[in-house]
């Protein structure tokens, strides 16, 4: 098959559906009474794909609001303004009701999402997904830990907070992308590492301030490429006093740790990148991708095979497109939040197979177009129906969605549930609320095209805006903006008082709270008070990475084409695989 250029209904930018990816759209491709239903090419390109996908994804704006079952107060990523029921965990997962009451017939007639949406409107939605885990109430996507606090993509980790993606890890704050670590504060990237300050790409690394793509090795400050080194500073040999002095002057004062993370972030710009993160794998594009092969343009692989723009996919997922968190999936495309096989334009199903169109099911089999549905099997609209009668309909659903033009396409960003800027999707791909409200995008990404599909739904509104605003904590004192600057430098001289106050972004002007845990946490470690709210340092850490995306450009030293996630017109000396090797070592 010929590779096939199509251009973006949404940011009119060209795109190529590849003979690979065509290969897989017939791979997965439904089958129902011995007709195969062919998954059409998409419409979109990759980022609006992505974008469309993370734009029905809240992750971490929580919200105090109530069960609709026991009326306890819970934490919840649906604001109190949202008119959709929202369980608590321990309600939602119990037999206390039932998802196939709310079932409802297909009427051929309607706009299948119009039908999908009015059913995602009614049924309960579980407030947080927080899964076996002790004194973490305020954590989502997460799975076994205990003593974590306003944590995201987190599992079996202990005592961390305001951090993202974390897996077996303890002591880490203000952290994203960790694995196996320790002692950590204001990392990312980082594997194995213990006691480390400022890391950025680092493995097997400890007792370090302010590092970048250090391996096996300890005591370093203000350190790029290095491996198996010990008491360096500015990549040289010092001795342990002077390292020590260096690290006591560096911690005394917020002051001096801010000039430093910004001394470092301009400093490590003279080192030479490697191209992408790629370890032991095999025909790999992308970055930070570990024993895998047959990687085309994904981000955070590990252990994957044959996977295709994907992002955040571990634990041996396979044969798999346009997902994003996923883990021990196979045949899966266009969703998130997925385990198990042939799973398709669906947001949150683990442990299930051959099911379409749905959100948050589990244990299930069979499904199409359903909401909350628990180790059920043949369900259409959240009705149960024969095997036979379950093909039949699904086959007609189908039929009807391709002459609307909608199979094939995942949800609508109309459908979302949130505002546009509670979502992931802000993140990556920002909007204003003026851009949102007047139907504009903002200057990368167009959306001058915009079909009818795009927007069937909430009086031809694209997107959502929410504008609610939570109370302002009950504290004793709020120190404004002003008054931050007027706060001790050194955490030492910091009054336990500042438990009750509130304290003043000096960025955003939102007000956020010190957490008991995390200051034993600054004291502990000597790490200055911060001075912007969590969200803020979370979207600095964002932006300090690269992005997710592919650039085409020539190693700065052997001229040798590559695909690498550094854009041309960024600082640094960007090298292949051979040439950085031959620099660092």
């Amino acid at each position: 098959m010929a590779p096939l250029q199509k251009t973006c209904v949404l940011c009119s930018n060209p795109f190529t559906v590849t003979d690979g990816d065509q290969t897989f759209y017939q791979k997965i491709s439904p089958q129902f009474q011995g007709r195969i239903y062919a998954i059409p090419f998409p419409t979109l390109c990759l980022l609006c794909r992505q974008r469309r996908r993370l734009s029905h994804k809240n992750e971490r704006t929580l919200y105090n609001r109530t069960c609709g079952l026991c009326h306890k107060d819970i934490i919840s990523v649906y604001s109190p303004d949202k008119s959709v029921p929202v369980y608590c965990g321990p309600c939602w997962w119990s037999d206390a009701w039932d998802p196939l009451s709310y079932g409802q017939p297909y009427h051929p007639e309607k706009s299948f999402f119009e039908q999908f949406a009015l059913l995602r409107s009614r049924v309960p939605k579980i407030g947080l997904m927080n899964t076996d885990s002790e004194n973490s109430d305020y954590c989502n996507i997460a799975l076994k830990n205990r003593n974590c606090y306003l944590s995201f993509s987190i599992d079996h980790s202990e005592y961390c907070s305001y951090s993202e993606v974390l897996s077996k890890s303890r002591d880490v704050v203000d952290s994203s992308f960790m694995n196996n670590c320790e002692l950590c504060y204001d990392c990312k990237n980082c594997n194995n590492c213990y006691n480390l300050i400022g890391g950025t790409d680092c493995d097997l690394t400890r007792d370090s301030l302010f590092v970048d793509s250090c391996k096996s090795s300890s005591n370093l400050i203000f350190c790029c490429n290095l491996t198996n080194k010990q008491y360096h500073i500015y990549n040289k040999p010092v001795s342990k006093e002077a390292f020590e002095q260096m690290k006591t002057q560096i911690l005394a004062s917020g002051t001096n740790y801010r000039k430093s993370r910004v001394f470092f972030e301009d400093f490590k710009k003279k080192f030479p990148k490697k191209y992408a993160d790629i370890l032991n794998s095999e025909q790999a594009s992308g970055n930070y991708i570990k024993g895998s092969r047959n990687i085309v343009s994904s981000y955070h692989i590990n252990q994957g095979q044959d996977l295709t723009y994907c992002t955040a996919c571990k634990l041996k997922s396979n044969d798999c497109m346009d997902v994003d968190n996923l883990a021990l999936s196979e045949l899966c495309y266009e969703g998130s939040s997925f385990s198990g096989q042939r799973i398709a334009f669906s947001l949150l199903s683990w442990f299930s197979h051959d099911v379409y169109y749905v959100d948050e099911c589990f244990h299930a089999a069979n499904l199409f177009g359903c909401v909350s549905v628990k180790k059920k099997e043949y369900c259409v609209l959240n009705k149960q129906y024969s095997k036979e009668e379950y093909e039949r309909l699904v086959g007609e659903i189908i039929g009807q969605m391709s002459k609307r033009g909608e199979w094939g396409e995942f949800w609508p960003f109309s459908m979302s549930l949130f505002g546009y800027n509670e979502t992931v999707a802000q993140l990556y791909y920002p909007l204003t609320r003026e851009q949102v409200l007047n139907h504009n995008a903002d200057p990368n990404v167009g959306m001058k095209n915009l079909s009818p599909l795009q927007s069937p739904l909430r009086n031809g509104k694209i997107f959502n805006w929410s504008d609610f605003e939570a109370p302002p904590p009950r504290v004793e004192k709020i120190i404004t903006a002003d008054q931050m600057a007027r706060l001790p430098e050194g955490i030492e001289q910091v009054p336990d008082d500042i438990l009750s106050w509130a304290l003043t972004c000096e960025k955003t002007g939102k007000l956020f709270r010190i957490h008991k845990s995390e200051l034993a946490f600054y004291r502990l470690h000597h790490i200055p008070l911060p001075r912007l709210h969590p969200d803020q340092r979370y979207r600095d850490r964002i932006a300090f990475l690269p992005p997710r995306r592919l650039f085409s450009r020539s190693c700065m030293r052997c001229q040798k084409a590559i695909q690498t996630v550094y854009a041309p017109d960024r600082g640094e000396t960007v090298l292949c695989e051979s040439c950085y090797l031959n620099e660092v070592y």
